[in-house]
């Protein structure tokens, strides 16, 4: 059988692999992504690579941040600086493979769903922390694609005077702008500054580098700053989790991104705080609030598994 590519294309990083015909993923690997300007051949370098190591290869799934129509242009994204640009049309012509090109978020929960955290429920939210935030929906066991294949969690407003934010309109109070791992990075800097005798600052002294996991490690350790950034962090992060639960009432809600490998210690103090804040009582309309089991793989499987319902 043959197999099919899968692209995740980050601000940051692409990763990719070949999926199989039990879904497994073989050839993995990753590279830092180029400039837009260098996108295109970027792919076609990797598809041609993956053809020459896998063999027959039936068909192509893209993954990108940003809000994609069912033609596979992207209209819009923030993090990788293309608009109207149709990705599907440029990798089939200069590729001859068939090609589907989902948003990231999408296919994060696509695989989470079929595969991974989502499993068992026929209806399920997800929030990946990165970068920003994204959110996808899976809906009577259906991904929700709405009007141009994006659902813009990361975009509901937390702060009504709060940050500006760098999405399309350059709203104030975006959710990502408080809940990313973006933010959690800069709240814990400037946290470490006031209070100087800290275990973060002393990190930043000595030449380290904050991440998120150093950041809830130093919490636990009873770090002042990294106390308040966490508990910052929960409450914006909460906040997005109850919207979603107020909305919705999804049996599920699935934590994805480097943040959910704080598994639990995460989750259960988003479901403490989104418990408070959510419309009925929780024994009447129950929930779960979960980590994401796929880890950086969620995003390459799940474009490879659009790519397998859309191509073939």
């Amino acid at each position: 059988m043959s197999g099919i590519i899968g692209i995740d294309v980050g601000g940051t990083r692409i990763k990719y692999a070949v999926m199989d015909g039990e879904r497994r993923l073989r050839f993995e690997g990753a590279r830092d992504t180029p400039p837009e300007t260098d996108l295109i051949g970027a792919l076609c370098g990797i598809v041609a690579r993956l053809k020459s190591a896998a063999g027959p290869v039936a068909a192509v799934g893209i993954g990108c941040p940003g809000i994609i129509d069912d033609d596979g242009r992207i209209l819009h994204s923030n993090n990788i600086r293309l608009k109207n640009f149709n990705l599907r049309t440029e990798t089939e012509t200069r590729t001859g493979l068939p090609t589907a090109v989902l948003n990231d978020a999408n296919c994060a929960a696509l695989a989470e769903y079929a595969c991974g955290a989502g499993a068992g429920v026929r209806n399920m939210a997800m929030l990946t922390v990165g970068t920003g935030v994204g959110c996808a929906l899976i809906l009577n066991g259906e991904l929700y694609k709405g009007f141009h294949a994006c659902a813009a969690g990361g975009h509901v407003t937390v702060e009504r005077a709060g940050k500006k934010c760098n999405c399309n309109r350059g709203s104030v109070g975006c959710l990502e702008q408080y809940a990313s791992a973006t933010a959690l990075l800069a709240s814990a800097k400037r946290a470490a500054r006031r209070f100087p005798d800290g275990l973060l600052n002393r990190s930043l002294k000595n030449g380290g580098q904050l991440t998120g996991a150093a950041i809830f490690a130093a919490e636990a350790a009873g770090d002042p700053a990294a106390k308040r950034c966490v508990e910052e962090f929960i409450v914006s992060l909460g906040a997005g989790v109850a919207t979603i639960l107020n909305l919705l009432r999804p049996e599920r809600i699935v934590i994805g991104g480097g943040v959910s490998a704080q598994g639990a210690a995460l989750t259960d103090r988003l479901a403490a705080y989104a418990k408070d804040k959510t419309f009925a009582a929780f024994e009447l309309a129950p929930y779960e609030i979960v980590p994401a089991a796929l880890g950086n793989a969620a995003g390459t499987l799940g474009a490879a598994l659009y790519a397998e319902k859309i191509c073939r």
